[in-house]
Formats: structure tokens, C-alpha cells, sequence
């Protein structure tokens, strides 16, 4: 098996282990400046007693840094090992299985980068954003003279997963010095919107919820 990797490990009072590093495929998606070219690889650990047996291994998966942006390995629900199974014949259920998944997740990205583009219709240029895997983007905004940010977090499994917003007062700052910040997870949201669509409710939502956030940001400072 062509790039597997082997270790023993014998430790004093426990039992033995094999480890196996198992090359699975190449991920491959342009970041628009630099080609992400990473490999997903399945570890496979034998615990190894006096005596031979078909023992079910224990089985992870893991991916590069820069592909957890992209492709979330824990979400993946791993195929099931059957008795007397060798790692071949496991293999081809879980290479498909993955790789479904990391087509879902370039589907995804697309899509986290179209919704950041189509902020900018009602919010103006984006402060900052992340122009790569489209997982964070920052907005600034105002209700009359109350001038605040909204910290957009997104998900790999956008826009099944809706992004978490983050407001962030200019004007109000807590005993540490530190901007007075408000975590939203759930507001109207629906995955089957058209991206304008999702584009407006938030712009609606962070509207009629600024003034319930300026009063928090007073209370914070009345409490200090």
C-alpha cells in the first residue's frame, strides 16, 4: 500500500500498539492564491496482546491544519469495521464516504463566499474578511449615533448550519478596556433562501435588535 506508515509501541505495564497512518486522497482546492494540496490520512491503532485476535481497531481521521478550514473530519461518520475485517478491504467505503463529504464542503465554501459578496449591497464594503475559505467576515453599522460591528462566523456546514453573529460596541467597553461584545445564534434563518434573501433577515434582525444591544452595552457599563 503505496505512502502507509508504521509504528510499535511497547510501553512498560500496557499493552502493545501498532499504529498505521493510512494515506486516503489528495485534497485539492484553489484558495484563488495558493492551490491547497493536502492528504487526509486514516490512523489505525492494533492494541496487541499475548495472543492473536481480530480486535476492532481504533480508527480517526486526520487532515492538515488549512483543510480543517475547509472540511470538518469530525463530522464525518466513519464506516462501520466488520469482524475480521483487514484495513484493504475497509478502505474503498471510507475513501468514497470522504470524499462526498469534501465535495460538500467545496459546495459549501462557494457558497460562504457568494453570501460574503452579497453583504455588501446593504452593509457597505466588509471591514475585514476572510477571502480564502469564507469563514469570517466583519461589518460595521449604526442605529442613529450608535456605531457597532457585526463579526460574522460561518461554518463549514454553511448554510445548513446558519453563521453565528457577534456585535461589538465602538462606544462601550468593560472594566478590562475590552469592547463590549454579544454572541446571536439563533435568529430567522432557513437554508432553502436564496442568498439575497438570507442577506436581508440578518440586515432586518441586527436592526430591530440594535436597540436591545445599546441597552446591554449601558448595563454593562452601569455594573462596572
Amino acid at each position: 500500500m503505496h505512502g502507509l506508515e508504521m509504528c510499535l509501541i511497547m510501553v512498560a505495564d500496557k499493552p502493545s500498539e501498532v499504529k498505521f497512518a493510512v494515506p486516503l486522497f489528495q485534497v485539492d482546492y484553489d484558495l484563488g492564491t495558493v492551490r491547497l494540496q493536502e492528504v487526509i490520512h486514516l490512523q489505525v491503532i492494533y492494541k496487541i496482546g499475548q495472543s492473536w485476535n481480530f480486535s476492532v481497531p481504533q480508527l480517526k481521521l486526520f487532515t492538515p491544519h488549512r483543510v480543517k478550514e475547509l472540511f470538518d473530519v469530525d463530522d464525518l461518520k466513519l464506516p462501520a469495521w466488520h469482524d475480521r475485517m483487514c484495513i484493504k478491504e475497509y478502505l474503498p467505503s471510507l475513501i468514497d464516504r470522504c470524499k462526498r463529504q469534501v465535495q460538500e464542503a467545496y459546495t459549501s465554501a462557494a457558497l460562504r463566499k457568494t453570501f460574503i459578496e452579497s453583504l455588501s449591497v446593504l452593509f457597505g464594503h466588509p471591514i475585514e474578511a476572510d477571502t480564502i475559505y469564507g469563514r469570517k467576515v466583519s461589518v460595521l453599522t449604526s442605529s442613529a449615533t450608535f456605531i457597532f460591528l457585526v463579526h460574522f462566523g460561518l461554518g463549514v456546514q454553511f448554510p445548513r448550519e446558519q453563521p453565528t453573529l457577534t456585535f461589538q460596541s465602538c462606544l462601550h467597553f468593560d472594566n478590562n478596556g475590552k469592547p463590549v461584545m454579544r454572541l446571536y445564534k439563533e435568529y430567522p434563518w432557513s437554508p432553502r433562501w436564496e442568498t439575497s434573501e438570507m442577506v436581508q433577515r440578518i440586515f432586518d434582525f441586527i436592526a430591530e435588535e440594535s436597540a436591545s444591544f445599546k441597552s446591554y452595552c449601558n448595563d454593562v457599563l452601569q455594573n462596572r
